[in-house]
């Protein structure tokens, strides 16, 4: 759990705002949805959460206008553990935002802002691993 930022208290209203804008937005086919849902299923089958499904979708979907992973990893956080710690930070203010808010964002709401954050928050688990693997290669 995060602390120093309040959230511990807000879990409950976070799930009923993702409720209510559920709920609230005329359900539109989008381009990758059937993607998701065949993800979704594989993940069901290896009891992983539905939502992880999504995100991977999300993410192979702006893999190819960002380029090669690896390399654009390397472009967009280029101060390493600083980089991916901003972009948390960045996630989560948006996040405290939009609750605090009353009214529908023009851009991204609650559920797309969690899941960038869990993608940037799987990146930066990717960049640990990868730094743990090259000290262990050079030790």
């Amino acid at each position: 759990m995060i602390k120093g930022y309040g959230f511990e208290d807000k879990l409950d209203q976070l799930a009923k705002e993702l409720e209510k804008a559920d709920s609230m937005k005329s359900r539109r086919i989008h381009p990758i949805d059937k993607q998701i849902q065949e993800k979704e299923m594989d993940y069901k089958e290896k009891q992983y959460h539905p939502a992880f499904a999504a995100c991977q979708t999300l993410m192979d979907v702006k893999a190819k206008d960002y380029g090669q992973m690896d390399h654009a990893r390397r472009n967009y956080f280029p101060f390493g553990d600083a980089s991916y710690a901003t972009m948390l930070h960045t996630k989560m203010e948006r996040i405290k935002r939009l609750i605090e808010k009353d009214s529908e964002p023009n851009f991204e709401g609650l559920k797309d802002t969690v899941m960038d954050l869990i993608n940037y928050g799987a990146f930066y688990f990717a960049y640990l691993e990868q730094m743990e693997r090259e000290r262990e290669t050079h030790s």
